[in-house]
């Protein structure tokens, strides 16, 4: 890990708590804190973050939190719109499945070169949108191991999605 990657991976989990704190009483659905400070970092990440860029990183992440709300209000008033006729959308070309599959599976792949623990962690709290203290509970490490390998592997798959041009 690089000089400004392990600065970023301090940062975040010296400000993980407090953003936690800030954020979810900014959120209609608290549940997605974590999310939306992971993204307020992943915005973050190509500056170089100092200790006295607290009020930089605050600001960003109320303002991450705040479009989240919005973001959460347009999809809600959007889906009480939507009949179940409109479900339905356009068939995908076989080209374009497989070139998604491969994509996929690509990003597993890449996904699971990570150390293992950085892996599991990872995949727990993405797709099984397992919070981080159960995490912890479950694997049997510290809160604070399952905050720097999720920021490990969040800088992790940035940096593989600007290699691949994955969406």
């Amino acid at each position: 890990m690089g000089i400004v990657a392990s600065a970023i991976t301090e940062f975040y989990v010296n400000e993980y708590a407090r953003l936690k704190r800030i954020v979810s009483r900014i959120l209609v659905r608290p549940d997605a804190a974590d999310d939306v400070i992971q993204d307020t970092f992943l915005k973050l990440s190509d500056h170089d973050l100092k200790i006295s860029d607290r009020g930089l990183l605050v600001r960003a992440a109320q303002n991450v939190a705040r479009d989240y709300n919005r973001l959460e209000k347009t999809r809600t008033s959007l889906f009480d719109k939507v009949h179940d006729s409109q479900i339905i959308g356009e068939p995908v070309s076989p080209e374009k499945s497989l070139m998604m599959s491969d994509q996929l599976q690509s990003l597993f792949r890449a996904i699971h070169s990570m150390p293992h623990r950085r892996a599991q962690i990872f995949l727990l709290a993405k797709l099984d949108e397992m919070p981080y203290a159960r995490i912890a509970e479950e694997l049997g490490v510290s809160l604070s191991t399952v905050e720097k390998e999720m920021a490990a592997a969040m800088a992790f798959c940035h940096k593989w999605q600007q290699e691949h041009d994955f969406p």
